[in-house]
């Protein structure tokens, strides 16, 4: 009895791993430009989708890129790879569809 309760601790510890290593990538992927809102010194950038969602972007902690990096590509076409945050109320600083904070950014059409 010992010994089958061994065996069935090993086989569910190693169905659990290869559940959690079978995961699939959930990021979203928004492709807009660049606006600025807000007024100096509270200016904050956004970003307007080709089907008009607005969302202020903001950058995952521990990226090697820095929001001024994103911000230079303003009047360029860019697709943005992260995740929506919209757990926070419309209002300073959050625009009307959310946060999206970006894990990967890359340009579609250079100006």
């Amino acid at each position: 009895m010992k010994k089958f309760f061994s065996v069935l601790l090993i086989v569910v510890s190693l169905a659990g791993l290869c559940f959690a290593r079978g995961r699939t990538d959930s990021s979203d992927v928004v492709t807009g430009y660049i606006n600025w809102y807000g007024n100096e010194p509270f200016a904050y950038p956004g970003l307007v989708t080709e089907d008009g969602r607005v969302f202020k972007i903001a950058v995952a902690e521990g990226e090697k890129f820095t929001l001024n990096d994103i911000t230079a590509l303003q009047g360029n076409l860019i697709e943005l790879k992260g995740k929506i945050d919209n757990s926070q109320p419309v209002g300073f600083e959050v625009l009307k569809d959310g946060i999206f904070v970006v894990k990967k950014y890359k340009v579609v059409n250079k100006k």
